[in-house]
């Protein structure tokens, strides 16, 4: 597998993973697309870390939160924030939390002065301050 070099972030084309759906926190890239769940890669050299599991449908948006947290966005109506670093060499559901406030699919994260933004198919933008 070539893993190009873009600044400080690894590209990565992975089978079921987009590109513009990776987020790097913690030295761990984490990539999501096709499926509900998220793959975590090493940030140097692409190999598999492990695997955060608890969407039931497609991810839509990762954001990083922080330097510790990443916020994933999915067609199952939830936001959930996950720490990747906890999820190193283990698949399972290890969500910090789930949020509910949309009532379609999540399309869209922004983090911005401690406060995280969704932006759904519901037409609707909802705000909640990060934990």
């Amino acid at each position: 597998m070539l893993i190009p070099r873009t600044g400080s972030r690894v590209a990565l084309s992975l089978n079921g993973c987009y590109p513009h759906l990776d987020a790097q926190v913690g030295g761990v890239v984490c990539c999501a697309g096709r499926s509900a769940d998220i793959k975590l890669m090493h940030e140097h050299d692409g190999g598999a870390v492990g695997r955060m599991v608890g969407h039931s449908d497609r991810i839509n948006a990762l954001c990083p939160v922080g330097d510790q947290l990443i916020a994933s966005a999915s067609n199952d109506t939830t936001v959930r924030l996950w720490r990747p670093a906890a999820a190193e060499g283990r698949a399972g559901a290890l969500c910090l939390s789930e949020l509910r406030a949309h009532t379609a699919p999540v399309l869209a994260l922004h983090v911005h002065r401690g406060l995280l933004f969704s932006g759904g198919a519901d037409s609707t933008t909802k705000v909640k301050p990060i934990p």
